[in-house]
């Protein structure tokens, strides 16, 4: 046995538990590093989901099955329209899905002509994925057509709004479209019943 075998065999003890260790290391670093991305997943989505049921509540919706619903149409939209939710509708124009599209309103609802009925407003899309417009169903009347047919291009950042009318106080019911190019507002003149357009500077 030459000097090479003696340091050998006086060293493997040493050597062998330092690649034990190193193996142990190896093995439980990408394991240390799941645990603590499954926690921050685990803390993290609860309160985007909060955040999430938040914004829909600011927005007048309310959260079913962890989506955000402003409600449905009710009424029966035109030949050759529908109506969808935001992520829906943005998908139907060809549009990548998104979560933000969840909180996208199309929808509202309001006594706009004062008869003490609830009429409802919604943007619709046609049925070839092309382009959207803004309806408005008075309960007892025909759909009145607001806008005409829209392209795609903006979409993402249409918002429905609307403030029911109080004909005693002598304020006209309102509602308000908000595109990227601004903000469209029609006004209910219930004197000749019909919706007056107005435009506003953003």
């Amino acid at each position: 046995m030459d000097i090479g075998d003696m340091f050998l065999l006086c060293s493997w003890p040493i050597l062998g538990g330092a690649s034990v260790i190193w193996d142990r290391r190896t093995t439980l670093l990408p394991l240390a590093a799941g645990v603590m991305a499954a926690a921050v997943v685990l803390l993290v989505e609860p309160v985007r989901q909060f955040a999430y049921e938040d914004q829909c509540f600011d927005l007048g919706g309310a959260t079913r099955t962890g989506r955000c619903d402003y409600g449905t149409l009710r009424a029966s939209a035109p030949s050759g329209w529908r109506s969808l939710p935001g992520a829906e509708a943005q998908v139907a124009l060809g549009l990548a899905k998104s979560r933000k599209a969840e909180l996208q309103r199309l929808y509202e609802e309001a006594d706009f002509d004062g008869d003490g009925r609830l009429d409802e407003a919604a943007v619709l899309i046609d049925e070839a994925g092309r382009s959207y417009s803004l309806f408005v169903f008075r309960q007892g009347a025909r759909p009145e057509q607001l806008t005409p047919p829209r392209g795609q291009t903006g979409f993402a950042d249409v918002v429905l709004s609307a403030r029911e009318g109080d004909p005693q106080a002598g304020r006209a019911a309102e509602l308000a479209l908000k595109t990227q190019s601004g903000r469209e507002t029609f006004v209910w003149d219930p004197r000749v019943e019909v919706w007056r357009p107005s435009s506003e500077a953003r």
